[in-house]
């Protein structure tokens, strides 16, 4: 049998284990280990939420935070599967609103790859000022127009929420839909995921 994890080789021990890192406050969330067709281990651990004392359950909804690039990236491939886009084109070509040497040099592949020079949002002035106020898209959008790339597009490699935020402004122009109805139909029902969703906080 393959183990399921450093030191866990059955569903038992690898219960044990989360049962005593949820006793220890060092693990909240849901976790699913499957062998081919076969669910070889499903357990919930911990609180899903701290302050209420609510338990968490395997059918808890979890936030998975910047795990959502992935969709985003899943939903830009599928549209060059389709030919609504070419990953060399500029992104300038579906999300207007930019200076012209960054809308006309980097790259929809450049964003996926993490190569743009786009940064991040969270060391924005206009983001630390109120991150109440940066809620939709085009909040995030501001942002990343107003804020200059850190480097040459593609010359190297460095994390970047803005990238995936004009990602997901791609998404939206040439699907037509808004993003959680694009990656709704390019991710989540090709996928069977039917519980999964985009929610407000």
């Amino acid at each position: 049998e393959a183990p399921l994890g450093e030191g866990v080789s059955s569903p038992g021990v690898l219960e044990q284990r989360l049962d005593s890192l949820g006793r220890a406050d060092l693990f909240a969330g849901v976790v699913l280990v499957g062998q081919g067709d076969r669910v070889r281990a499903r357990k919930a651990v911990g609180l899903a939420d701290r302050a209420k004392r609510v338990p968490m359950t395997p059918e808890t909804r979890i936030n998975i935070g910047s795990i959502t690039k992935a969709f985003t990236g899943a939903a830009i491939l599928r549209l060059a599967q389709e030919g609504r886009l070419r990953l060399d084109d500029p992104m300038g070509k579906y999300v207007e609103g930019f200076p012209a040497d960054v809308a006309g040099r980097v790259t929809i592949r450049q964003l996926l790859q993490h190569r743009s020079g786009m940064g991040d949002f969270f060391t924005s002035t206009q983001f630390r000022a109120d991150p109440s106020k940066v809620r939709t898209l085009d909040d995030y959008l501001r942002i990343a127009r107003s804020t200059p790339l850190e480097f040459e597009p593609g010359a190297r490699e460095r994390y970047s929420n803005l990238g995936y935020v004009v990602l997901g402004a791609v998404v939206q122009k040439v699907s037509g839909k808004p993003w959680h109805e694009a990656i709704v139909e390019y991710v989540y029902r090709p996928a069977g995921m039917t519980s999964s969703g985009v929610y407000d906080r």
